[in-house]
């Protein structure tokens, strides 16, 4: 549930302990995006003091974490950006500018979230993320220049985005 209390949104949201911790475990292409709950949440009401241990939970799988984890789930957010630019694109060329400023959008923040995934950088949310890694105002060139970047980074990082067929059958 969601309700405004005195000025500010807050989420309501009902999880069993560990369904939670299970998800406070997970390094997925949304990290950047979700990590900042685990880390900088502030309980209203935690007599047992279980935030502090699903904050450590995340914070130990972090700590564990191989650098080849967050470089493939980079390499999924980047497929997300690169296939929302190359939508923009086409639905440019097509005058169709406000689904092209949306996918835009989408295009940035998938970058973004590329970003803090080769840097281990989580985000308060989706616009804290494009404005400090840079993206926030980015055009269609910037963005697409970018995603080539980030594509010849995951591929020296052993995670690259282009393959073969016979590539994609034996990942």
């Amino acid at each position: 549930a969601t309700r405004r209390v005195d000025g500010v949104l807050v989420d309501l949201t009902v999880a069993g302990a560990e369904d939670h911790l299970r998800q406070a475990r997970v390094i997925s292409s949304l990290w950047p995006l979700t990590a900042d709950r685990y880390v900088t949440t502030r309980p209203l009401h935690d007599p047992t003091g279980w935030l502090r241990t699903l904050r450590d939970e995340h914070l130990g799988r972090l700590a564990r974490a191989r650098p080849a984890e967050f470089s493939a789930a980079a390499r999924q957010a980047w497929y997300r950006g690169h296939a929302a630019h190359a939508r923009a694109a086409r639905l440019a060329e097509w005058y169709e500018t406000d689904q092209a400023l949306l996918m835009l959008g989408e295009a940035r923040l998938a970058a973004a979230t590329v970003n803090g995934l080769l840097s281990r950088t989580y985000f308060r949310d989706p616009g804290d993320a494009v404005r400090r890694t840079g993206l926030a105002g980015a055009d269609m060139t910037e963005v697409g220049a970018v995603l080539a970047r980030q594509a010849e980074e995951l591929a020296a990082r052993g995670q690259p985005v282009d393959g073969t067929v016979d590539d994609l059958l034996t990942t």
